[in-house]
């Protein structure tokens, strides 16, 4: 981030976070706020020196490339572990301080586990989709552009 009022050149925030955080971080930056209940925090107290803040990340990526319903992986990375649920081929967890690159599976293991209520708990918890109020010009022109409606413009 480069905010010369707050953040200073070269800052390097040590600890983990997601992208669900850079938005409350912006606002706070901004010093602005919408009152929209979020799932991230700002990190504008790490990015003025303050200590790190850990929390688990999660993360949903589409495993598979050029199919109808690609399998979807999810997983929750702390600072020293990552355990992943995949949609196609069970449970990876990793040791993230003995093995940062992610090499050596240690599921199933009890620490695997562990992990996976939290993980399946979160993802059974979701995030409710929020549709944010258009003002009629913007509503317009996003339409034009086919972003908004019930076909692209150009669909069969």
């Amino acid at each position: 981030i480069r905010f010369p009022r707050v953040a200073r050149a070269g800052l390097v925030v040590a600890c983990q976070v997601g992208g669900v955080d850079v938005a409350p971080t912006v606002m706070a930056l901004a010093e602005m706020s919408d009152e929209m209940e979020r799932d991230g925090i700002s990190r504008l107290p790490e990015l003025v020196g303050g200590p790190c803040r850990e929390r688990p990340v999660v993360a949903s990526t589409v495993a598979g490339r050029f199919v109808e319903s690609p399998p979807v992986d999810h997983a929750q990375r702390s600072s020293t572990h990552k355990v992943v649920k995949k949609g196609v081929g069970g449970i990876e967890f990793y040791d993230l301080i003995s093995d940062p690159g992610e090499t050596r599976n240690l599921a199933p293991s009890p620490w695997s586990e562990a992990e996976m209520p939290l993980l399946e708990q979160i993802l059974a918890g979701g995030t409710a989709a929020v549709t944010p109020d258009l003002d009629a010009e913007t509503k317009a022109a996003l339409e034009a552009l086919g972003y908004l409606g019930d076909e692209p413009k150009d669909a069969p």
